[in-house]
């Protein structure tokens, strides 16, 4: 019985272990979300608040997160992602409601940031793909949010 507790207790502890640095990293993410919002606010832009433009997660090398969103004419968007410390390259592109590809981000860092201006109102999908992680890891948390400002139109 006294085997059996302790390898219980061991497997709660390694599971705790597991959660807390899962925890610590997404937290780096938000950190370094936080940084990018700052440098975007200084440029103007404000952050949006509409249903998923806010999104938090893990993918794995390769994987890729995608949703739809609204995008107005006459806005001009800062569409950033951002990975924790184990994310060598996270890419970001955006595509209109026909799945045409307006921008690609192809630049080998832990950040992206997609700045789009849409000749019109519509649905555009967002594709956000941890390309690259540290050989010591299979993925990598991101966050990655959507800032606006309005354009003289």
């Amino acid at each position: 019985m006294k085997k059996y507790l302790s390898i219980v207790l061991l497997t709660v502890l390694l599971l705790s272990t597991i959660s807390l640095a899962a925890l610590a990293s997404s937290k780096e993410a938000v950190y370094y979300a936080d940084s990018l919002l700052s440098r975007a606010r200084e440029a103007g832009y404000r952050l949006r608040e509409e249903e998923n433009d806010l999104n938090v997660g893990y993918l794995d090398e390769g994987d890729s997160f995608r949703y739809s969103t609204t995008l107005y004419y006459g806005n001009e968007y800062a569409i950033c992602v951002v990975g924790d410390d184990d994310a060598v390259d996270v890419d970001i592109a955006i595509f209109d409601e026909n799945f045409n590809k307006i921008y690609e981000d192809d630049e080998a860092t832990f950040e992206g940031i997609a700045y789009v201006a849409p000749e019109w109102t519509g649905t555009f999908y967002v594709r956000v793909t941890m390309y690259e992680v540290e050989s010591y890891t299979d993925g990598a948390y991101f966050c990655q949010f959507v800032t606006y400002k309005s354009l003289d139109i």
